[in-house]
């Protein structure tokens, strides 16, 4: 959605009529991708995000390996019962089937349950790396008389030396070097 608002803005300005362009006092551009993939606060967050998706995945593997297992044993099972099965046999056997079915999709709700928390967590430490570096980049602007500060991806041809992405970056790492994911369950 921001970006949308600073591609607003980009537009806006460039239909701007030339005595109404003479009031901007000045412009900026930041990488915001580039701000939002490589501060430090970015980069704790891909670490721990993949130190969680290690850990899912051998609990879930070691699930998985036992699932296998479960169910090799009803396969064989099914497959000594024969047709001279006695009823409590057969009722044995259902009882074990159901338990494993029941097994298996709470493995599954599981999976999706974390998957889920984790996605909402890494989303919610996304928003506060950018809330941060708006804040960051209106600091900027403010100092430096800029009227308008663009998203890089909305310019096709600047002056490097209107490029803030680093001034932000450089920043944004003294406010939050690190984010701890808050994963919910």
């Amino acid at each position: 959605m921001t970006r949308f608002l600073l591609l607003f803005i980009a537009v806006q300005v460039a239909f701007l009529s030339p005595a109404l362009a003479q009031n901007v006092k000045g412009y900026a551009v930041v990488n915001v991708d580039r701000v939002m993939l490589t501060s430090k606060a970015a980069k704790s967050i891909e670490k721990q995000l993949k130190a969680k998706t290690e850990e899912y995945s051998k609990e879930f593997s070691s699930r998985e390996q036992e699932l296998r297992k479960s169910q090799q044993k009803l396969i064989e099972e099914n497959n000594n019962l024969g047709q001279d099965a006695s009823e409590d046999k057969i009722k044995e056997f259902e009882k074990k089937r159901k338990e494993f079915e029941k097994k298996r999709l709470e493995t599954q709700q599981l999976f999706q349950k974390r998957r889920g928390n984790l996605s909402k967590a890494v989303t919610a430490a996304n928003a506060q790396i950018q809330k941060n570096m708006f804040e960051t980049v209106a600091k900027i602007a403010e100092e430096n008389n800029y009227s308008v500060v663009f998203d890089r991806k909305s310019v096709v041809i600047v002056e490097e030396d209107l490029d803030v992405t680093e001034e932000v970056i450089k920043r944004l790492n003294k406010i939050i070097p690190e984010i701890t994911l808050d994963i919910k369950g």
